[in-house]
């Protein structure tokens, strides 16, 4: 039995009988077959990562941006609409919080972010998701930060976002 190199990297894996006569079976790639293989799975993590990263980002710029206004609208109070005059100092007040300035920046980021994201995942499979992270972020940030509620329903409303995540991944 011998090998001999081929062009391209592999080799050709021949018998030689005592005749002399050279019988050999197809050429087999072995170096160039892992490394379409490596490539492959490469390709295919970054697109996961990319897509799914991205959706990540933007649904978490998106949340955070939400909960600070709903921060800041706690903080104030309600919003008094008895003049002209007492309606924009509300408005000048509110806006001239620091936090609520990176809320707004984080809120004019997110959809740049979604729609990079979309150059790799599939609208039908992206917004989904994108909502679904919308979801448990928010629930998060209200819980946890807000001191909302956490119902026996939001619980499993969670699970089910969860799931729904799960099912829109799986091929």
């Amino acid at each position: 039995m011998s090998a001999i190199p081929e062009r391209g990297g592999g080799f050709k894996i021949g018998i030689i009988p005592a005749d002399g006569i050279r019988v050999f079976a197809k050429p087999f790639y072995c170096i160039n077959f892992a490394h379409s293989v490596n490539t492959a799975h490469s390709a295919s993590m970054n697109k996961f990562l990319l897509g799914w990263g991205l959706i990540f980002i933007s649904a978490l710029l998106d949340s955070y941006a939400a909960f600070m206004v709903k921060t800041q609208f706690n903080k104030m109070g309600a919003i008094n609409f008895s003049s002209f005059s007492a309606f924009f100092d509300y408005l000048f007040t509110f806006f001239s919080s620091p936090l609520l300035v990176s809320a707004l920046i984080a809120f004019v980021c997110a959809p740049g972010i979604w729609f990079i994201a979309l150059n790799k995942i599939d609208l039908s499979v992206g917004y989904p998701i994108l909502v679904a992270f919308h979801l448990l972020f928010v629930l998060f940030f209200g819980v946890f930060f807000l001191h909302e509620l956490m119902t026996l329903k939001k619980c499993i409303g969670a699970v089910l976002v969860l799931a729904s995540l799960y099912f829109f991944y799986s091929k």
